[in-house]
């Protein structure tokens, strides 16, 4: 690579991280883990943390349905703790560790990427991911789900540099410890990322018998490929001592990989997923779906052109989506970002491998329409990145959810007038808890109703995790409205 190619990668994360910046707004959407961050964020800065798996405890024991473990995965509330000790609850800046991390995984892929392709074309493919509408937008949801791509990003991209591509040995002791580390920290954003240790065992297999005739100490290359499993084993005992809830996450999460028997449920989501991937990586774009059948017909060639040298990102990949496929039904495509690079990799070496067979004009021809596909990509996203930004700017940063006027106003009046003993009913518990201190439960059934003080309904929304407010009157006698703005009703729930 040249100082031309660092410099184009440098304008185009520069770029990146000035859309970002604009793109960040004051609020959050209420699907409500992000509360669940913050709060353990905050039980770390405050030496809470036993206090707050409680509890989560008390909200899924008492709600008509379980949340989720008691605690999410550690990672990403670490490193949001430090933020919110300086800052608080400021949503503005409990998202510039997503920034900062997505723009760590574009420089991992971009590592990955540089061995592979031209230094200019990972440059594009870096700036198409870099402003992939869906991708870039994300990073206004305090949520794991980047912090983890990046994390399982540069893990795999070591265990491609330190295993795979080692010419003849399975990594030197140092290799293998850093290898382990680095899993142990993408585990530790998510669960699923156990899955690279999976990956990595298949990649040394794979090492071994090709290198089978060509290992002389074979007790210290055994050494040297279970390094990676022993740090990995060591740290994770570590942080079963450190953080509480740390098993149950660990546990209820990759749990349902050993299950793999509901055929309905795995067909069911092949269908949903195989039209999600589109979305994902697309979003609205014009063309959207016959794009997406031109890079899917390329990914599949790019496999085959590939797969003896890029079997590691199809292992991992695979694994991924055999997880998500045992799941009932996760909505929104931010559970593709894993794999999402991947896919764009093996689409982009599919165009190329599809040209190279032809007479040099017509390989001219065919390799140039493939660039300005790309380069197609890059401008609508880019496009389209920046139109939401300059709304963004435009609206001075205001969003809907949680931290809105209305909502403030609601939650302002739970945290002065209720007792704080209380405990209030409402659709995301883990907000009502997070903005007012309030233990807090879902109860969308009215014989359940008693288990509560006080209940906040949402106002002109079918929510199925509250009972609608023409419901209530009837399955609740002592009912006593106490507040009301244009976004919520609050109710006493007198015995």
């Amino acid at each position: 690579m040249t100082r031309y190619h660092y410099a184009a990668l440098t304008v185009v994360l520069i770029l990146c991280l000035l859309t970002s910046i604009a793109i960040l707004n004051r609020g959050q959407d209420w699907g409500d883990d992000f509360a669940l961050y913050i709060r353990q964020a905050a039980s770390i800065t405050q030496g809470t943390t036993a206090e707050f798996v409680a509890q989560n405890a008390f909200t899924n024991a008492n709600s008509s349905r379980i949340f989720g473990p008691s605690a999410g995965a550690w990672g990403f509330p670490l490193v949001l703790s430090p933020f919110y000790g300086v800052f608080g609850l400021d949503p503005l800046a409990l998202k510039v560790p997503g920034v900062i991390f997505f723009l760590l995984f574009l420089i991992a892929f971009f590592l990955l990427l540089r061995e592979r392709v031209h230094p200019m074309e990972g440059v594009l493919i870096v700036a198409v991911l870099a402003f992939a509408p869906v991708m870039i937008t994300f990073q206004n949801d305090i949520m794991s789900d980047i912090p983890s791509l990046a994390m399982s990003t540069l893990a795999v991209w070591l265990i491609v540099r330190f295993i795979c591509e080692n010419q003849g040995r399975l990594g030197s002791l140092i290799e293998n410890l850093i290898l382990g580390a680095v899993i142990f920290l993408a585990f530790l954003f998510r669960a699923s990322a156990a899955l690279l240790l999976l990956t990595l065992f298949v990649c040394q297999l794979i090492m071994a018998f090709q290198q089978r005739n060509k290992l002389v100490d074979r007790k210290r290359a055994l050494l040297h490929s279970a390094t990676p499993y022993l740090v990995f084993g060591i740290l994770w005992a570590i942080s079963l001592t450190v953080f509480p809830g740390s098993l149950e996450t660990s546990s209820g999460t990759l749990g349902i990989a050993s299950q793999l028997n509901d055929v309905e449920i795995i067909k069911n989501n092949l269908y949903v997923y195989f039209h999600m991937i589109d979305e994902a990586f697309l979003g609205d774009i014009s063309g959207a779906k016959i794009i997406y059948g031109a890079l899917l017909a390329f990914f599949l060639i790019g496999v085959l052109a590939r797969f003896k040298k890029d079997y590691a990102f199809l292992i991992y990949s695979a694994l991924i989506l055999g997880l998500l496929v045992n799941f009932p039904l996760l909505g929104g495509p931010r559970y593709f970002f894993p794999i999402l690079p991947f896919f764009v990799y093996f689409s982009f070496q599919g165009m190329k491998a599809a040209f190279s067979g032809l007479s040099r004009p017509s390989h001219i021809i065919g390799l140039s329409m493939a660039y300005l596909l790309w380069i197609f990509l890059l401008a609508a996203f880019a496009c389209t990145s920046i139109r939401t930004a300059a709304a963004n700017l435009q609206a001075d940063r205001q969003r809907d959810g949680p931290f809105d006027a209305a909502s403030t106003q609601m939650f302002d009046f739970i945290k002065t007038e209720t007792d704080p003993e209380s405990v209030v009913i409402f659709a995301k518990p883990r907000a009502m808890l997070l903005m007012t201190d309030r233990s807090s439960i879902m109860i969308n059934h009215c014989d359940q109703l008693s288990r509560g003080d006080y209940i906040v309904l949402l106002r002109n929304v079918d929510w199925g995790d509250q009972v609608p407010e023409d419901e209530l009157t009837a399955c609740q006698q002592g009912l006593r409205q106490v507040f009301e703005n244009e976004g919520f009703t609050v109710y006493a729930l007198d015995e």
